[in-house]
């Protein structure tokens, strides 16, 4: 199981090792998914009440001037602003709560769900 910083991998929640990222990506697609142990976090109760404790913390960011200038970052933070994450099509529903969509579950052998 891994846990995303969102800086271009992850680390094992073990803390053993972190895994890279392939270039040119932000988070490890894997670190997004729920299962094993986390599966219940699935639910937005669950999640929500996971993340309480979170909100109640003062966060302070420590960040320095990029190496290669704002124009870079610019550029990295590019690719991931017009990209659709999911296309129209599998759209079922859609309301102030959620979106509703069909999806194959490659866990499963390409399953619809």
């Amino acid at each position: 199981m891994l846990h995303s910083w969102g800086s271009g991998g992850g680390i094992f929640l073990d803390g053993s090792r972190w895994v890279r990222c392939k270039p040119g990506y932000l988070s490890l697609v894997r670190v997004l998914a729920f299962f094993g142990e986390i599966a219940g976090l699935c639910r937005r109760e669950a999640f929500a009440g996971h993340l309480a404790p979170l909100r109640r913390k003062n966060w302070f960011v420590y960040a320095k001037p990029p190496f290669a200038g704002p124009e870079a970052v610019l550029a990295f933070l590019a690719r991931y602003t017009h990209r659709v994450a999911i296309a129209n099509s599998p759209i079922i529903a859609l309301d102030e709560r959620g979106v509703t969509f069909r999806y194959k579950d490659y866990r499963r052998d390409g399953q619809a769900r």
